[in-house]
């Protein structure tokens, strides 16, 4: 097996990878890959055991504020230079 990515990792600690059993299996006999799920596993609880903050009634209106000017950058025409 090929060393797993770190998405294949964070998606392998909340138990929803596809080959689950491939890699523990990989863990398991590579120190490398498993000192970084190790690090990996830290970061993501540190960040799960962080609240989450409510969504203020503007959340939305806020949201749409700040993707106007993406969106219509996005859709603007474009010249074409020949």
């Amino acid at each position: 097996m090929n060393h797993p990515t770190e998405e294949q990792l964070i998606l392998y600690h909340y138990g929803e990878v596809e080959g689950r059993d491939r890699i523990a299996s990989h863990l398991q006999g590579c120190e490398s890959c498993r000192t970084s799920y190790q690090a990996l596993q830290r970061v993501l609880e540190a960040v799960n055991s962080m609240p989450v903050p409510q969504r203020t009634v503007s959340y939305g209106a806020e949201v749409w504020r700040q993707l106007r000017p993406q969106i219509a950058q996005a859709t603007a025409p474009r010249r074409l230079d020949f």
